[in-house]
């Protein structure tokens, strides 16, 4: 009797437990820098830019991922697919494979994109990932700040080189030799307002920490 009663009472309470599809808060543009990306990988391009890995809707505190298993992705072509290959490049394959298989932006939108869907259909959630990377060049901004390619500093100085353009504290992620790989700039539920992301999960926190920027 014991058992049945509390069988009963788990499913009534895993039946009340919010469902997290679209519920995310929270958006956070993830872009890489592909020299740190392309180290020990077979990459058919290497840009000398910042590239976009992706646009992760989130809880604070909970990573949202695979909100529709049954999602299906539409490639794109023409103008669509050069803007996209341009600003957010599958680097492992060369633009024309890219054009054949675009399995890196179904796997973001799959993973990540269904999990806005409230909001952003995947046309709108590819669209507004290449918006809000235009809204900021890293490069230059890093250039004028005398952070350059080759070189070393710490991540007080990337911290507060970003916040010049944002005004928010960025994400910053780093490889296990501790070279600057991915860069996150966070946004409010439906983008119209930066934030504070939450603090960087692979870069040492500790602010006079360098970091090598590849």
């Amino acid at each position: 009797m014991f058992k049945t009663q509390h069988t009963l009472a788990f499913f009534i309470l895993l039946c009340a437990l919010p469902d997290v599809y679209g519920t995310f808060n929270q958006l956070q543009l993830v872009l890489r820098w592909p020299a740190s990306f392309c180290k020990g990988k077979k990459c058919e391009r290497t840009p000398n830019n910042f590239t976009i890995h992706g646009l992760w809707p989130d809880i604070k505190g909970t990573i949202l991922n695979n909100c529709n298993p049954d999602a299906k992705y539409a490639s794109v072509t023409g103008g669509k697919f050069v803007k996209r290959n341009k600003h957010w490049p599958d680097l492992i394959l060369t633009e024309a494979a890219s054009l054949n298989s675009q399995g890196f932006w179904a796997y973001q939108f799959k993973k990540h994109g269904t999990c806005c869907s409230d909001l952003f259909n995947q046309e709108k959630y590819f669209d507004l990932a290449l918006i809000l990377k235009d809204k900021f060049d890293l490069l230059t901004t890093f250039r004028n700040k005398g952070i350059i390619p080759k070189s070393t500093c710490t991540i007080n100085k990337i911290q507060k080189t970003i916040r010049t353009v944002t005004g928010v504290v960025p994400n910053l992620s780093c490889t296990p030799t501790m070279e600057l790989l991915e860069v996150g700039i966070c946004f409010n539920r439906d983008a119209s307002k930066l934030i504070d992301c939450d603090q960087p999960k692979t870069c040492d926190t500790s602010g006079n920490t360098e970091i090598f920027f590849p």
